[in-house]
C-alpha cells in the first residue's frame, strides 16, 4: 500500500472515530442523563459544535472540516489518476554516483539482467534485493525528476535511462511498461 492511499484511510478512520466517538463514551458521573450532557458541553472547546442533519447529529470542529477535505483531496487523486509504470533502478548515493552509474550503463546496455544483477550488487535502495523493482506505481508516487523520467513518452521502454539526480541520489532507470492517462 503506498504512502498516500495509507494516509487516506488514515484520514478516514479519523474521520470516522470524529463522528461516532460519543457512542464509545461512558457516563462513569453520577446524576441525570441532562445534567451529564450539559457538563460536556461546557467541557468541549469553544469551536466545537454538532451539526444536526435530519436526526442525525455530527460532531464538527474546525480539525474535523480540514481532515474531510484533504481525505476527499488525496481520495480523489488516487482515482483520477490512471497513469502508471513498471520500473526498476540502482540508486547509488555517493559523490562518484553520476560517473559511476554513466560506466555502468555502457556495461548494462539495454539487457534487463544484467539490470537486475547490477541493482542486486550495487543499489542503495532496499529494492535491490529484488534486482531494483520497484514493481507497478502511478504517476506522483515517486520523486518527481524520477517521475518525469518514467511517465516521459520520448524515453522507450526496455532501455536502461540516467542518470537521474533525486534527493536520495543517482538511479539508473529500467522501464518495463507504462501506461500513459
Amino acid at each position: 500500500m503506498t504512502a498516500s492511499k495509507l494516509l487516506v484511510v488514515l484520514q478516514l478512520l479519523s474521520l470516522f472515530l470524529c463522528v461516532f466517538s460519543d457512542e464509545f463514551e461512558s457516563e462513569s458521573e453520577p446524576g441525570s442523563p441532562s445534567s451529564v450532557e450539559e457538563e460536556r458541553k461546557k467541557a468541549k472547546a469553544w469551536f466545537y459544535r454538532r451539526l444536526q442533519i435530519g436526526g442525525l447529529e455530527i460532531p464538527f470542529s474546525p480539525a474535523s472540516l480540514f481532515t474531510t477535505i484533504v481525505a476527499i483531496y488525496m481520495f480523489q487523486n488516487i482515482l483520477t489518476s490512471s497513469s502508471s509504470a513498471e520500473a526498476s533502478h540502482i540508486l547509488l548515493t555517493t559523490k562518484d554516483a553520476k560517473k559511476e552509474l554513466e560506466k555502468a550503463k555502457k556495461e548494462i546496455g539495454n539487457d534487463a539482467k544484467k539490470f537486475a544483477q547490477y541493482a542486486e550488487k550495487h543499489s542503495k535502495c532496499p529494492s535491490a534485493k529484488q534486482g531494483g523493482s520497484l514493481g507497478r506505481f502511478r504517476k506522483g508516487d515517486m520523486a518527481p525528476p524520477f517521475d518525469k523520467a518514467v511517465f516521459d513518452p520520448s524515453n522507450p521502454l526496455n532501455t536502461t535511462i540516467g542518470p537521474v539526480q533525486t534527493t536520495f541520489g543517482h538511479h539508473l532507470i529500467y522501464i518495463q511498461s507504462r501506461k500513459l492517462q
